[in-house]
């Protein structure tokens, strides 16, 4: 009976730890925005795990989420992403138009920003670079600043 339990035992802690290990692939990441000028419209989140599109084309985001404006902070999560490199970008689509509002010279003129927050250069967007980190599952948040121009 002795041997039998043990081997249970050790039969549990082998599956145990083998679904531990599937699990700890992918996670949730919590991005956060704060300081957003008003409570109008939602703030759209794009995920990139790569360069291609990124702070540009949305539709080559691997997810987006959006998420409504609350006393100035908004918060989403994307859900069961597999731990890597990764960027994002965000715009506060104000109208709810589901488009980056910009003037007639290419300038948004809703509120923008990237993960990491680096400074821009001038009428270019950051790149991938810039604002890439590595979600883990020791970091598994990020804050980004948005800027009104």
């Amino acid at each position: 009976m002795k041997k039998i339990f043990i081997i249970g035992l050790f039969c549990s802690y082998i599956l145990n730890t083998s679904f531990i290990s599937q699990n700890n692939t992918a996670g949730n990441l919590t991005v956060s925005v704060s300081t957003i000028r008003n409570n109008k419209g939602e703030i759209e989140f794009a995920l990139f795990n790569k360069s291609e599109g990124f702070a540009r084309d949305t539709k080559k985001a691997i997810k987006i989420v959006r998420g409504p404006v609350n006393n100035g902070n908004c918060s989403v999560v994307f859900e069961n992403i597999p731990y890597g490199q990764y960027a994002v970008c965000i715009y506060h689509d104000e109208n709810n138009n589901k488009k980056i509002d910009d003037t007639w010279y290419g300038m948004p003129t809703e509120g923008v920003g990237v993960s990491n927050n680096p400074k821009s250069g001038g009428f270019s967007p950051p790149t991938f670079e810039a604002a890439k980190f590595k979600f883990e599952p020791t970091q598994n948040s990020i804050s980004i600043k948005i800027k009104y121009l």
